[in-house]
């Protein structure tokens, strides 16, 4: 690691330590696993990174905006007591003020910089402004895509700890109507549907859609991701027609690489 990047991660750690002084452990839990979260988001934009066969240059901004992606979250659940951004507005905006007022991002040339912040600023709003330039919409989806791997492995994951803020869910139904007729027409689905009981994770699922890369399909398809959140769906025509439709859409995707 070069000096730069041990400069990053220096200071992440060193900003995460205040949090994680705390002692409420219901409280450090949340901090930690959004740290884990973080390291495995560097990780997935990384790997796609190197399957696109991006220079170093450009393998060192996908490591940066990965590691300081989700910066803000601590200072958000600091303020708030919750990482929900509708009660608290966007995380990804408290990421770039924590970096700019902290000017972590001091070693780059200002369209790195640029390209960092605005990255950052994207990754979690539902579509990446039409305006913005070429270099900033393909970091801002490689940044989206892998983080969006990770949302696909925690809905895998069993670890009864995560505390994300997950609300109360009727039981009333299953799931609903909105939500299937979104994942049928291919597209993701809006958070605000979610209602019932496998809603959540039938709208994890509907991230597929806004995938960006075939190479980050190829890792949801190495990680058996479809397979793994079906297994926890109930058994029925209705999910197995959204299976099949999932299923097709992903083949198509890896047989057009």
């Amino acid at each position: 690691m070069n000096s730069e990047m041990e400069f990053y991660y220096t200071w992440f750690e060193n900003y995460l330590s205040q949090y994680l002084s705390c002692k409420d452990s219901k409280v450090i839990v949340n901090y930690e696993l959004k740290r884990e979260h973080t390291y495995r988001v560097r990780d997935n934009i990384l790997k796609i990174g190197k399957k696109l066969n991006l220079d170093k240059n450009n393998l060192k901004l996908c490591e940066i905006i990965g590691l300081f992606h989700d910066v803000g979250r601590f200072k958000q659940y600091y303020d708030y007591g919750t990482f929900s951004d509708a009660i608290t507005g966007s995380h990804g905006k408290i990421s770039i003020n924590v970096l700019i007022e902290c000017d972590v991002l001091k070693h780059l040339k200002e369209d790195e910089k640029d390209i960092v912040l605005k990255s950052i600023d994207y990754h979690n709003c539902f579509y990446i402004p039409k305006s913005e330039s070429g270099d900033i919409k393909f970091f801002s989806r490689l940044i989206r895509d892998a983080d969006k791997l990770d949302a696909f492995y925690l809905e895998t994951d069993k670890n009864e700890d995560r505390r994300y803020d997950l609300e109360e869910l009727s039981c009333e139904k299953e799931y609903s109507e909105e939500i299937i007729r979104d994942i049928m027409e291919s597209r993701q689905v809006d958070f605000k549907n979610i209602k019932y009981k496998y809603d959540r994770k039938l709208a994890i699922l509907g991230l597929i859609f806004d995938l960006c890369y075939n190479q980050s399909y190829e890792i949801f398809e190495t990680e058996r991701y479809l397979s793994r959140i079906f297994k926890d769906l109930p058994e029925d025509i209705e999910i197995d027609r959204i299976f099949s439709h999932c299923n097709n859409y992903i083949k198509c995707k890896l047989n057009s690489m």
